[in-house]
C-alpha cells in the first residue's frame, strides 16, 4: 500500500471593478456618442465581456463603441462587464435636444441693402445676429429661407470688406451655426 498527502487550499477570489464614460453627453440630433470602458480584475481565470445598452433599443459588446442617437429625448445608457460570474455595471444619461437652424449660404441683394441667408430649420419669428448683435428687421419666408433688412443700419453692421458672423436666433432658443460673410 501507499500513502501521500493532498494540500487542497482556497483560490484567489474573482474581484472586479469598472468605469465607464460618454462622451458628449448632450447636444442636438443626430448625436454620435463614443463610449469607453475600462475594468480591473483580480483572481479571475476568464476573459471580461462588454454588454452596453445605449437606452434607445441599440446594443453593443464592443469595450470603445460609438453610438449615434437620431432622435431628441433623455436616453439612459448602462454598461455591464463580466467575468467569472462577476459582474460590474456603470450608467449614465444622454440627452438630445432639438435640432437648431443652419445657415449654408449668406448673399447680398440689391437696393435696399438686405441680406438673404439660407439653410434649414428657421421658424418664423427668428431673428438674424451679425457679431451677436439683432439686425433691425428679419423677415421670415420660409424654413429655408430669411432676410435681414434696414439698408443703412444693416450695413454699418456689415462693413464693406470686413467678416462679419451671422447666425439666425430661433425662438425655441436654438442658434445656428456661425457663417463668416464678408461683403
Amino acid at each position: 500500500s501507499k500513502s501521500g498527502t493532498i494540500t487542497v487550499s482556497q483560490g484567489g477570489q474573482c474581484k472586479l471593478t469598472c468605469d465607464a464614460t460618454a462622451t458628449p453627453t448632450s447636444g442636438t440630433a443626430p448625436l454620435e456618442v463614443t463610449f469607453a470602458a475600462t475594468e480591473t480584475h483580480e483572481g479571475c481565470t476568464g476573459t471580461p465581456t462588454f454588454a452596453w445598452d445605449f437606452g434607445d433599443g441599440a446594443t453593443s459588446t464592443e469595450q470603445n463603441p460609438s453610438h449615434t442617437y437620431t432622435n431628441n429625448g433623455t436616453y439612459n445608457w448602462t454598461l455591464t462587464v463580466s467575468v467569472d460570474g462577476q459582474t460590474c455595471s456603470k450608467r449614465g444619461s444622454i440627452t438630445v435636444g432639438q435640432q437648431g437652424p443652419t445657415i449654408t449660404s449668406v448673399s447680398k441683394a440689391a437696393n435696399p441693402f438686405r441680406l438673404v441667408v439660407m439653410g434649414s430649420g428657421f421658424q418664423d419669428g427668428c431673428i438674424v445676429h451679425i457679431d451677436g448683435n439683432p439686425v433691425p428687421k428679419t423677415s421670415f419666408k420660409s424654413t429655408t429661407k430669411v432676410v435681414a433688412k434696414k439698408g443703412a443700419k444693416l450695413k454699418v453692421m456689415c462693413p464693406k470688406g470686413v467678416t462679419v458672423k451671422i447666425t439666425v436666433h430661433n425662438p425655441d432658443g436654438t442658434i445656428s451655426n456661425e457663417y463668416e460673410y464678408t461683403r
